[in-house]
């Protein structure tokens, strides 16, 4: 009967601290020398920037790509959001927070390693911009327990700009009613992205982890996933959506620049 309690008391706390798991669409650790180097400031968790690396001669990647690969990318949060990856609101939490970190590092960090593995994906077009700015307009992913019902919601809005000139710095984008982006005038914007999603489930703490409905539960799961499953499910299939958009936003151009 004890080692039933510590099993049950065990599987109610971790609803209670979750990790999430969302990784860069490409992750592999067969891609090689990286074309470029990460950078991130503890004190701002809301940029991070990649720096081209030093070309090496002897790499073929970096003198194949160095004429289309910007210098800077600048990869930031804007509207004073919250660098927290994911939320969750439920009956029995007993951690005293809501937030949710994710295994792989913050949104940033992901956007940031996805870039940093495949470059040739999104830059073809010489000469490159001297500065690339990723403006991530909006990131809320969270889960919403109801004790009898759950809703895990995302919303994904992100913003591509570029300038000929790597000094620009935050201050350059302007946002109205913590929606639209108004670039600079030295800011060219490229490719906007958004996604709206929301999954409807039983699967709730009061569901998951009471002891009348733990056996039921085990069925159940099966067909939609625990609240980690399906928060892990939404972030990681928007965040390969916006790459995919980018991937092909970046081959329109350049066919059309071949054609002219």
């Amino acid at each position: 009967m004890k080692k039933l309690t510590a099993l049950l008391t065990g599987m109610w706390l971790g609803a209670c601290s979750i990790q999430l798991t969302v990784y860069p669409p490409h992750a592999s650790q067969d891609a090689g020398p990286p074309l470029y180097t990460l950078q991130q400031d503890p004190a701002n968790p809301g940029v991070v920037r990649l720096e081209r690396a030093r070309l090496d001669p002897a790499l073929d990647l970096q003198k194949d790509n160095s004429a289309v690969l910007p210098q800077t990318i600048r990869i930031r949060l804007v509207n004073n959001q919250d660098p927290v990856f994911g939320r969750h609101s439920g009956c029995f939490n007993l951690s005293g927070s809501d937030a949710i970190g994710n295994y792989y590092g913050s949104l940033l960090t992901v956007l940031a390693r996805e870039i940093q593995q495949e470059p040739q994906l999104y830059f073809t077009s010489a000469p490159a911009p001297a500065l690339v700015e990723i403006a991530v307009l909006r990131w809320e992913l969270v889960s919403n327990d109801q004790c009898f019902s759950n809703t895990v919601a995302l919303h994904f809005d992100i913003q591509i700009l570029e300038s000929d000139n790597p000094a620009n710095e935050a201050g350059d984008l302007e946002t109205e009613d913590g929606a639209n982006v108004q670039p600079a005038e030295t800011l060219r914007p490229g490719l906007r992205f958004s996604k709206e999603v929301q999954m409807d489930s039983w699967v709730t703490d009061l569901y998951l982890y009471s002891i009348i409905w733990s056996i039921p539960t085990i069925i159940h799961s099966g067909f939609r996933g625990n609240r980690q499953d399906q928060m892990n499910q939404l972030g990681r299939t928007a965040i390969q959506e916006f790459f995919i958009s980018w991937a092909e936003s970046v081959a329109s151009h350049s066919l059309e620049r071949s054609q002219e």
